[in-house]
């Protein structure tokens, strides 16, 4: 049940004449709605909704106008400055400072100068690192002469930096990460591209005998069964047309990508069409009862093998997301492959998930935990 109204901050009071009210049961999207945090833009730089390194022209708009309140509110006289520009610490705010001074002069707060005896302040800037990719970003307007009476006056953003790591390198020799990520660190978001997504036993599929050939040749001569009419495999529906990728996170053996026996270098994929439904085999001998669980969080080290779909609606997010993929080793074969695991899974999967956020609505995943007890 959900009754909105809304309040007068100035008088206190509710507003007369507004309000809603909802009661209702949740359907499969109104749930995966209701899970999804949105940020409130408005809010834009501040800790809990940074920039992103993809916005530097916001970035310096933003910075620009509290910096100009700033100069705005001293009375100790105008400001003629320099431009300090010797950061280096990351390719994405090259040419930062620079933004913020064209945006200020804009403004006609200070005025700007390249003529050092003239001026009588300098305006730089720093990022400095807070957590993970999280910085914040500072620029500050400091007089020359230090026995000025002219005020320093400065401003700060908080921002992502994905390629600016102030952490210290991660030794080889660090003990697995075995801690489930939060539920949100990969967000399923708003989408509802995936309708459902099964791992079902086949038998007499084209799935079995073409694309993934995995173990479905004959082994008689081992006394293995013959697979060649009757393998395991991801069946997924969506509900749009969509492209979806498969990927398998093998128990002690990290993330890999599913890929046909071919074995291509680029990401496999299948196309799906609204309300269809898709068979992808995978690379399980045997499915037992009761073996099967569906799963809400990505995890670093699962305890059972772990299979996802990905659908994506949307062409320039797949080609995003593809190239994402790309970087995790491919499974080709029945043999089990060395895949992404510790430190670089979790680097890739926030980088995944920074992914997700980007293209929403238009990915969606699903994922089933495989544990077979013989």
């Amino acid at each position: 049940k959900v009754d909105l109204r809304a309040l007068d901050l100035e008088e206190r009071s509710w507003v007369a004449g507004f309000s809603r009210s909802w009661k209702g049961s949740f359907s499969h999207s109104d749930y995966r709605t209701y899970r999804h945090v949105e940020r409130d833009k408005s809010f834009l730089g501040q800790r809990t909704v940074p920039f992103t390194d993809a916005q530097p022209d916001l970035l310096a708009a933003y910075l620009a106008h509290e910096l100009g309140c700033a100069i705005l509110r001293q009375r100790s006289g105008e400001y003629r400055v320099t431009l300090d520009t010797d950061d280096k610490q990351s390719s994405a705010l090259d040419g930062l400072v620079e933004l913020v001074s064209n945006n200020l002069s804009g403004q006609q707060v200070l005025k700007i100068t390249t003529d050092i005896d003239r001026a009588n302040a300098v305006l730089k800037g720093k990022a400095h690192h807070i957590d993970n990719d999280l910085y914040q970003y500072w620029v500050i307007v400091a007089p020359a002469d230090a026995t000025s009476e002219m005020p320093t006056v400065s401003a700060s953003a908080y921002v992502h930096l994905p390629n600016l790591n102030a952490r210290s390198s991660i030794s080889q020799t660090q003990p697995r990460l075995t801690a489930v990520l939060p539920h949100n660190f990969v967000a399923q978001g708003n989408a509802d591209v995936l309708a459902a997504m099964h791992i079902v036993k086949l038998k007499q599929n084209q799935a079995c005998t073409s694309g993934v050939g995995y173990a479905y040749q004959s082994r008689n001569r081992t006394g293995l069964q013959n697979w060649d009419d009757h393998c395991v495999a991801m069946q997924v529906k969506t509900r749009q047309d969509a492209v979806v990728f498969f990927l398998h996170h093998q128990r002690n053996h990290g993330l890999v990508r599913l890929s046909d026996r071919e074995c291509r270098q680029s990401t496999e994929a299948r196309i799906a069409r609204a309300n269809e439904t898709v068979d992808y085999a995978l690379p399980l001998l045997s499915l037992t009862r009761d073996a099967l669980s569906p799963v809400t969080a990505w995890q670093v080290d699962p305890e059972a093998d772990t299979y996802y779909a990905i659908a994506v609606s949307d062409t320039k997010a797949a080609r995003a997301l593809s190239k994402h993929l790309a970087q995790l080793p491919r499974r080709c074969t029945i043999s089990v492959r060395a895949g992404l695991e510790g430190a670089r899974l979790e680097n890739w999967l926030a980088k995944f998930s920074a992914t997700i956020d980007q293209w929403q609505p238009h990915i969606d995943w699903q994922a089933i935990q495989v544990k077979n007890v013989y």
